[in-house]
């Protein structure tokens, strides 16, 4: 299974406006960094990903990401769920 730049950004970027949805369910900000039922892991990589502005970082991103995800348990399903819905709809409002 090969998955391609955009699909990965919109991985990213689906489980991200989960995570918003869920705390604005809760009454808590928008924000992820403000959220104090995030771990302080995701916290830390959520105020780095706004640093990265250019298509080689987001690369660099989105492969470690990936590659990651072998060292953590559970984690092929949430990859599965990724690849089938968040991804599909992030490239369809992509340019």
């Amino acid at each position: 299974m090969k998955i391609t730049k955009s699909q990965l950004k919109s991985l990213i970027l689906e489980e991200l406006q989960e995570i918003e949805q869920q705390q604005a369910q809760q009454g808590q900000e928008a924000q992820p960094e403000a959220a104090p039922d995030q771990k302080s892991d995701v916290q830390r990589v959520l105020q780095y990903i706004a640093k990265v502005d250019n298509k080689v970082e987001y690369n660099q991103l989105l492969n470690s990401i990936l590659k990651h995800a072998q060292q953590v348990q559970g984690a092929k399903l949430v990859v599965m769920n990724a690849y089938r819905k968040t991804i599909p709809a992030l490239v369809k409002t992509l340019k």
